[in-house]
């Protein structure tokens, strides 16, 4: 099977929440949480984490690092920002905007560049 394919196939919903507790597991921020989509024309579900900075610039700081990671994996996040504020959602478009393992290697892709902007603020 193509490795690409492999992680662009849709994730059910306990695989999902079992996954979810792996990336949460001990963690304050970033917490990641399943959605579905409502009140819209849209099927499927997504990823959401919401953060809160200290300032603008670590805000920026974070969002430069994500844009890395997010191109490197060539999968990218819906992100809406507003001053120290940061809603991440991401999902598969072309799996018709569900889940995949490719939302779960950039969300834990995101969780790590949060923790090491985390180590350079001490």
């Amino acid at each position: 099977m193509n490795s690409n394919k492999a992680v662009r196939e849709v994730l059910g919903k306990s695989a999902i929440n079992e996954l979810l507790l792996k990336l949460n597991f001990n963690r304050k921020n970033p917490i990641w949480k399943l959605v579905a989509y409502e009140n819209t024309n849209k099927t499927g579900c997504f990823l959401e984490t919401n953060l809160k900075f200290k300032n603008f610039t670590r805000t920026w700081d974070f969002l430069n690092s994500v844009a890395g990671v997010a191109h490197k994996s060539n999968h990218h996040p819906t992100i809406v920002t507003t001053y120290n504020s940061v809603s991440i959602t991401t999902t598969t478009h072309d799996a018709d905007s569900q889940v995949t393992m490719s939302d779960i290697h950039l969300a834990e892709a995101i969780n790590h560049e949060f923790d090491l902007l985390k180590e350079k603020q001490k």
